[in-house]
């Protein structure tokens, strides 16, 4: 895959230093930069542009290609597929709606505002969903541990406050809690376990 189809490009070798130095462009086509996170052994992963997804499911809809999740590899600049043997089920993306992403050891976090909080283990592509606003929104259905209205038709709505730090922000990951900010609340989660 051509490096410039990933959201990033070799800007220049640092011979000296060893190192490729990276020059981000905006990401989304909407002019917001998503930047990598490194796993626990210090690679780059970022999302990709590709045809053939290994560890997000294709889009639902508006176009033939996905957004992957990829290693990127620092020496040669080529993409690493994580490819577990099947996708992470049930994490959806589109081309112009990604998430911002955090690493808890093996565990990805991603994170946005619409479509809420999810969790992938890198190494065995499992899914889980943590937290979406509206249990039904935007026909849509996003169950989750943590729902804070019923959403769509339902009485309840979450409370509208005034405005706030706009953007895809990921979560943390401090004292063996996950915390994440919605429009209108801070939340801490933790497991029973």
């Amino acid at each position: 895959m051509d490096l410039a189809q990933t959201g990033f490009r070799i800007a220049q070798r640092q011979e000296q230093a060893g190192r490729l130095e990276l020059d981000r462009r905006p990401d989304e086509r909407r002019g917001q930069e998503l930047p990598p996170v490194a796993d626990g052994k210090g690679q780059p992963i970022l999302w990709w542009a590709s045809g053939f997804g290994t560890l997000i499911p294709k889009c639902g809809f508006g176009t033939n290609f996905t957004t992957d999740l990829s290693r990127f590899d620092l020496a040669t600049g080529r993409r690493v597929l994580i490819d577990n043997g099947r996708p992470a089920s049930g994490q959806t993306t589109e081309t112009d709606n990604l998430y911002a992403m955090a690493i808890g050891g093996r565990y990805l976090y991603l994170r946005q505002n619409f479509r809420g909080t999810s969790m992938i283990d890198l190494g065995t592509s499992q899914h889980w969903r943590i937290s979406a606003v509206y249990r039904r929104h935007d026909g849509g259905g996003w169950h989750s541990p943590i729902n804070y209205a019923q959403g769509d038709g339902g009485k309840v709505r979450a409370p509208s406050t005034p405005a706030c730090t706009a953007g895809r922000v990921a979560p943390i990951i401090a004292n063996g809690r996950l915390y994440f900010t919605e429009t209108f609340a801070v939340t801490c989660a933790e497991t029973d376990q």
